[in-house]
């Protein structure tokens, strides 16, 4: 279970990478599996987690993992180079042939 302090942390990096706090249903979830993360770092890659869950989702948000990873790098913290895998737009082709 996600600690207040944790928490309190967390939405602070989410908001200082131009994202918005954790939604309830993404603090359910990290409870539901027993999400536990604690120190700084821990908090940094919950939170590149939460981002990469919602890039995936909007691709116009991509800047918040470039200004994340900054963020970690100027606390001492490193985080691996995961990337969203974000679904290609499909385009409909309505109309006859050639």
């Amino acid at each position: 279970m996600i600690s207040e302090d944790s928490q309190i942390l967390i939405d602070t990096i989410l908001r200082n990478c131009g994202s918005e706090a954790m939604l309830q249903d993404e603090i359910d979830f990290a409870n539901a599996v027993n999400a536990n993360p604690e120190g700084e770092c821990e908090c940094y890659q919950f939170s590149q987690k939460v981002l990469i869950e919602r890039v995936s989702q909007d691709s116009n948000k991509r800047f918040t993992l470039v200004r994340l990873k900054a963020l970690a790098e100027a606390n001492g913290c490193s985080l691996s180079d995961k990337q969203p895998v974000v679904k290609p737009a499909r385009i409909p082709i309505i109309g006859g042939g050639f």
